[in-house]
């Protein structure tokens, strides 16, 4: 069977928008997915870290899709201290973990692709 290659790629190209809307909405979802086991995984000492946790809707642009999950995203820098709690590894907690993003990151990387290719065939009609 020969497939005609201009029709393949405009056909392609067609649904380039729809694809990308796609892969955007599935980043956003899973970005608020790594929100989540990070909140879990932080340390509690009077809870505001936890509820500074904070994902985006994705933007897609020329160098790709992004979304962007992290902490005290409104607080000035020199009342911030979610860079110092995430890194004193040395530190114990009662309720949590240093490096709780890093680990929430690292924990759902794997289902990533899966959730991205389940997303695109459902959002596409596949």
């Amino acid at each position: 069977m020969k497939v005609e290659t201009d029709d393949f790629l405009k056909k392609i190209e067609g649904r380039r928008d729809e694809f990308l809307r796609s892969c955007a909405n599935s980043v956003t979802k899973f970005g608020g997915e790594v929100q989540k086991t990070s909140v879990l995984l932080t340390p509690v000492d009077t809870g505001d870290l936890r509820g500074s946790a904070y994902s985006t809707k994705a933007t897609i642009s020329h160098a790709g899709i992004y979304s962007e999950v992290g902490y005290e995203r409104d607080v000035l820098p020199e009342n911030a201290y979610a860079v110092p709690v995430h890194e004193r590894t040395e530190a114990h907690h009662e309720v949590g973990e240093a490096k709780f993003l890093e680990h929430a990151l690292e924990q759902n990387e794997p289902k990533y692709l899966p959730y991205l290719r389940q997303c695109v065939k459902r959002d596409m009609g596949l």
